[in-house]
């Protein structure tokens, strides 16, 4: 009864540390395909017993793998207990069961997270020798026979390590598909004998929260205006358009731009925040995205998302701080998306009225967006939309409404912005309207996150 897991990438470092190979046994049971499974644990047996890496020559690399080595047996662990878990959901539903599925997928995910961060970072640092070694290859080459021997071991030790890892990641991967597809399926095979809804089909798949996502999740509620961090760091809900005012009145923010503030994000179930100074700023956008990420959570369809960027004057020193979160949601989509969950992502930037740009269709591939949005924080000074008056973020969601090739139901879009609206600071009432309608006809659930700055 599905007793693989993840026995392959459990003593997967072992392997590497060792130069064996492993037998695993086929799955009794499992939603996925064994075919591709077994191929996989061939390739990955082929590359460790070609990689011969039982000498190390660093010790920080030789803990950083064995870092991961326990990593993966934790998650392995956690695997086992999801499926027993799974199976008892069904045996013997109650409350008890299902809190204990609950909180096993949840560990999973997080699990699944950090081991792939962990692979990355070793691939990094593996590419990072590697290159080191080709620059320098023209000096080696200069100090006789032995020194050249000793190159060409190197180059294929560390060309055989990135293989190995790559097998790692890539049965990662596929154990983390096939155990989730199992839970789904067990969770709906509860709901169809209960009649209950499945714990699972609400969180699968999720981005893991952080303890930040989880401090913002519980100080700012779904009606708070916005929030606030006291001089102690800690995080305080501004409860209405009143409170906002009155913050950005004793504290030297300017009124004008808190009250316009509070009027573009409130209609939209976005927030409001405070910055007292650039170096706080990035601490500020990414409360703001905790508290959206939260709106990510709330479903598990397939999900069209639309970044809307303010790539006005303003945004100058911001831009980066922006941009380095929006990548941090991008990459928390991705492990959802390898989680089973189909995420399609478009950009918009906006800055002076009609200088609105769509930088990048909506598409599931999301290295690409990861890629354009590295693209736009280079391009920012020359490629500018900063042209007086800036701040057309109407305009800009009006475009991300009507430009973008939206085909899913489950629709929403994100816009980051550092001062009040044009539209709404020049009395264009009707096209706010309108725009607004144009979301809410195309399905789009639009949240506007406005920090005050005080630069």
């Amino acid at each position: 009864m599905f007793r693989r897991f993840i026995a392959a990438t459990v003593v997967a470092v072992s392997l590497v540390l060792s130069g064996c190979g492993v037998t695993l046994p086929v799955p009794a049971a499992s939603p996925s395909s064994t075919d591709d499974y077994n191929a996989l644990v061939t390739k990955y047996n082929t590359l460790v017993n070609s990689a011969h890496l039982a000498q190390h020559e660093a010790e920080k690399e030789g803990l950083a793998l064995e870092e991961l080595d326990n990593l993966l047996k934790t998650y392995s662990e956690t695997a086992q207990r999801l499926v027993t878990a799974s199976d008892t959901l069904v045996s013997q539903p109650n409350q008890s069961g299902a809190a204990d599925f609950l909180g096993e997928l949840t560990s999973l995910n997080g699990l699944h997270l950090r081991a792939t961060n962990k692979l990355t970072a070793l691939e990094q640092q593996t590419l990072a020798l590697w290159s080191r070694l080709a620059t320098n290859a023209p000096l080696i080459y200069q100090q006789g026979e032995e020194k050249k021997k000793e190159l060409a071991s190197r180059q294929r030790r560390y060309e055989q390590l990135s293989h190995a890892l790559s097998g790692i990641r890539s049965l990662l991967d596929h154990d983390q598909k096939t155990v989730t597809a199992y839970a789904r399926f067990k969770a709906q095979e509860y709901t169809r004998t209960t009649g209950r809804m499945a714990p699972s089909l609400n969180v699968i798949p999720q981005i893991v929260p952080t303890a930040r996502d989880k401090e913002v999740a519980s100080a700012v509620g779904a009606k708070d205006a916005g929030w606030v961090r006291d001089q102690n760091g800690k995080l305080l809900p501004l409860t209405d358009a009143k409170s906002v005012s009155e913050y950005a009145r004793n504290n030297g923010f300017s009124v004008v731009a808190a009250e316009d503030a509070v009027q573009l994000s409130s209609r939209t179930g976005g927030t409001v925040g405070f910055s007292k100074n650039a170096q706080s700023l990035p601490s500020s956008i990414s409360d703001s995205l905790s508290h959206f990420k939260k709106q990510l959570n709330q479903n598990t369809d397939a999900l069209e998302l639309a970044f809307v960027i303010d790539y006005s004057g303003s945004m100058s020193d911001d831009i980066e701080a922006v941009i380095d979160g929006l990548l941090s949601i991008v990459k928390d989509l991705e492990n959802v998306k390898k989680a089973g969950r189909d995420i399609r992502i478009g950009i918009v930037t906006f800055g002076a009225p009609k200088r609105e740009l769509v930088e990048q269709d909506l598409t599931n591939d999301l290295v690409k967006t990861a890629a354009t949005l590295k693209r736009i924080l280079v391009n920012y000074g020359p490629n500018s939309h900063s042209v007086n008056p800036g701040e057309a973020s109407f305009h800009g969601m009006a475009l991300a409404a009507k430009g973008l090739s939206w085909k899913g139901q489950n629709r929403m879009s994100i816009v980051i912005t550092d001062e009040e609206s044009y539209e709404i600071r020049t009395g264009m009432t009707q096209f706010v309207e309108d725009t607004l309608a144009a979301l809410k006809a195309q399905n789009i659930q639009n949240r506007i996150y406005t920090i005050v700055v005080n630069h």
